[in-house]
């Protein structure tokens, strides 16, 4: 589908978006946005370039609603002022737009212990998003981005011993940004089952070949930054074309309820030349279209989320409102699985008649009890005394 900006962007008066930057990609994601009339709040922490970000936009859109709210990614306890700041002021959120955070060369470790790339592009947009997740359940339909790239192809297997990044091979290592983009697609599979319901859809983009980022991390005496510059300087599109698959996903009235989903244009040596910059793509990295990979880099990563939240701030991370809402069970498509019912193990397919392609189609508890023959099999498990009748639902789960 040939989708532009602003041309297709519909009206969004009174809607709240906050953009987790303020230059590249994100300036050109904001101008459409604010041109079509949303109140944008830049979050960053350079307020000299968000002070120039705003007049370029107030200079394309005249009467632009667009102002700097001062986040440091690099520092949990900041983040944590920036979401009660934006709380207190009562506005409603519909689309979280993260960005990664311009590193401009910086190397070393963040105020919390990360891995200064993974800790800005990975771990600081996840508490953010976190935070905000009271505040977009509230307002209704809302949206949430995450900006991975096209480098998630490269990123090797998830170092599970090691994912904050503190023992990198090296500060230039290319593989920290490749795993950032890596696991923001994983973040945002996994974030979607977690809030599926609750009216809160997430999504996953890249900008092709618009990605400053690609190279950020290599010196300049490392010959694959010779490499990529030229691609980039041969075959690279500008910022405006980059930013088309997010503001397709943070817009565009046909997406609502279809998270989760990752979209860009299609990956060849020549995305310049794609047309189709709103795509639906697989990944091609197997780790993100692994389901049980994403649960597990999810429960880690708030486990650290939380540590680090706590030291830093005294408070952890409360997801319970959004899954309390959605009551969400996961069911495992892998056949042989067993369905386990307060201790008692029976085989899935006899007792509940779930195959493979109906494990697509019903991905949450609610929808399988909706079924006939599911409420039929609870009542009859009840009257045997299979279960006990205040387990039968609230203990029926899936697991490995």
């Amino acid at each position: 589908m040939l989708w532009y900006a602003p041309e297709n962007v519909p009206d969004l008066r009174k809607q709240h978006v906050i953009v987790t930057s303020t230059d590249g990609i994100a300036l050109a994601t904001t101008t459409p946005l604010a041109a079509k009339g949303a109140h944008v709040v830049l979050a960053g922490s350079n307020a000299l370039e968000a002070s120039r970000a705003m007049q370029d936009v107030e200079a394309k859109v005249p009467g632009a609603q667009v102002e700097f709210m001062p986040c440091n990614f690099h520092s949990f306890k900041s983040i944590k002022e920036f979401a009660d700041s934006y709380k207190r002021r009562g506005e409603p959120l519909h689309v979280l737009i993260n960005h990664a955070q311009p590193l401009h060369g910086q190397v070393g470790t963040t105020e919390d212990g990360f891995e200064v790339t993974l800790g800005t592009h990975y771990f600081g947009l996840m508490y953010l998003t976190l935070l905000l997740l009271d505040v977009l359940h509230a307002s209704g339909r809302s949206r949430i981005i995450f900006r991975s790239s096209p480098m998630e192809e490269y990123a090797h297997d998830v170092d599970w011993q090691d994912l904050r990044g503190k023992y990198a091979s090296s500060a230039s290592d290319p593989q920290t940004c490749y795993h950032a983009a890596l696991y923001a697609i994983m973040l945002a599979r996994e974030l979607q089952y977690q809030v599926d319901g609750s009216g809160i859809d997430v999504f996953a983009t890249h900008p092709g070949t618009a990605d400053p980022e690609l190279t950020s991390q290599l010196s300049w005496l490392d010959m694959r930054k010779w490499r990529l510059a030229f691609f980039q300087t041969a075959f690279g599109q500008t910022d405006k074309r980059g930013a088309l698959s997010t503001l397709y996903c943070a817009t565009e009235p046909s997406m609502e309820g279809k998270g989760f989903g990752y979209y860009g244009p299609c990956y060849n040596p020549l995305m310049v030349l794609s047309l189709f910059k709103t795509g639906r793509r697989r990944p091609y990295n197997p780790h993100a279209v692994n389901e049980a990979e994403c649960r597990r880099l999810f429960d880690d990563s708030l486990r650290i989320v939380n540590k680090a939240a706590e030291k830093a701030t005294g408070q952890r991370v409360n997801l319970d409102h959004i899954k309390s809402k959605t009551a969400r069970r996961r069911l495992f498509e892998d056949p042989g699985l067993g369905l386990e019912l307060t201790g008692c193990n029976f085989d899935r397919c006899t007792l509940l008649g779930v195959d493979q392609q109906m494990a697509y189609e019903y991905r949450t508890l609610d929808r399988i009890l909706e079924r006939d023959d599911v409420q039929k099999w609870l009542a009859y498990a009840v009257k045997q005394r299979t279960v006990p009748k205040q387990h039968a639902k609230s203990q029926l789960r899936y697991r490995r």
